[in-house]
């Protein structure tokens, strides 16, 4: 998990760079591709949060349950 994070954060970063003009890669004409790559590099990061707040929701609600159960 924490190397798919990571590869997240650095890709998230060097595309940032390139669109803020590092590499001079970036004109008018091709923007919106960079903007897409952006996307689709940081969706699977919302994925990944949405799957954590859905198992940490889920252990919190059984952990009451658990401890009312031990005598």
């Amino acid at each position: 998990m924490r190397l798919f994070l990571g590869f997240i954060f650095i890709g998230s970063v060097i595309v940032l760079a390139i669109m803020f003009g590092v590499g001079h890669l970036v004109t008018r004409g091709n923007v919106g591709i960079w903007q897409r790559i952006n996307t689709g590099i940081s969706i699977p990061w919302f994925a990944v949060l949405g799957v954590w707040l859905l198992k940490r929701g889920a252990n919190t609600r059984r952990a009451p349950r658990l401890a009312a159960a031990d005598p």
